[in-house]
């Protein structure tokens, strides 16, 4: 298929936490495709849930849906590049963010898709159901580490606050305040510490699991 993600008959699908690039020249200008040949079976639901999607044609469609499922959820993805996506009042849409610049991407020249400090996407999304939830995410090449997110989500396939700090933008968080994190700060100083370790240190992210 040509399709990025081709499915074809329909069926359930979950697609979450993906990475998806469709390059200048790709063949079609589609790049995820649902039931377009059709349902062969009796339940039909779609989840596309914490995508990045990143368009580099001069145009096309993020997302097409041929034949309406019964439960369709785009929730909490990027669209990045110039196109569109099928669209359904009966469908649940929300938390998504359509961008035809770079909305902050660490390097998206190097195709490093992790969310840059500032990124508008930082932040944006909303909570969804416990299935629905990305509980990885992509690490090149060919492994993965746990998602992190804060209490409001961050759109896409990477949240800020995921993976090792060592490979997170330095000021992707802001440091706590107040006079225990001052305090804090001054003891880290006084001790040698450098000033990288403690920015990671008060990086205001969940502890990992």
């Amino acid at each position: 298929a040509s399709y990025a993600i081709d499915l074809a008959n329909g069926g359930v699908a979950f697609v979450i936490g993906n990475v998806i690039h469709q390059g200048a020249d790709a063949e079609n200008s589609t790049i995820v495709s649902y039931a377009a040949e059709g349902f062969e079976r009796q339940r039909n639901r779609l989840y596309f849930v914490h995508n990045t999607v990143v368009n580099d044609r001069s145009w096309g469609t993020f997302l097409a849906v041929r034949e309406t499922p019964k439960d369709v959820a785009i929730l909490n993805n990027l669209f990045v590049g110039p196109g569109d996506l099928d669209e359904d009042r009966r469908w649940a849409m929300t938390g998504n963010l359509a961008s035809v610049r770079d909305p902050g991407f660490v390097d998206a020249d190097a195709y490093d898709f992790r969310l840059g400090a500032g990124s508008e996407a930082i932040d944006a999304g909303n909570q969804v159901r416990k299935r629905l939830k990305a509980k990885f995410e992509y690490d090149h090449q060919a492994d993965r580490h746990r998602r992190r997110d804060r209490a409001r989500p961050d759109i896409a396939a990477y949240a800020r606050c995921s993976g090792p700090f060592s490979r997170r933008p330095l000021l992707a968080c802001a440091p706590p305040t107040g006079p225990r994190a001052r305090a804090a700060r001054r003891d880290r100083r006084h001790r040698g510490a450098s000033r990288t370790s403690t920015t990671y240190r008060s990086c205001a992210c969940p502890a990992a699991p």
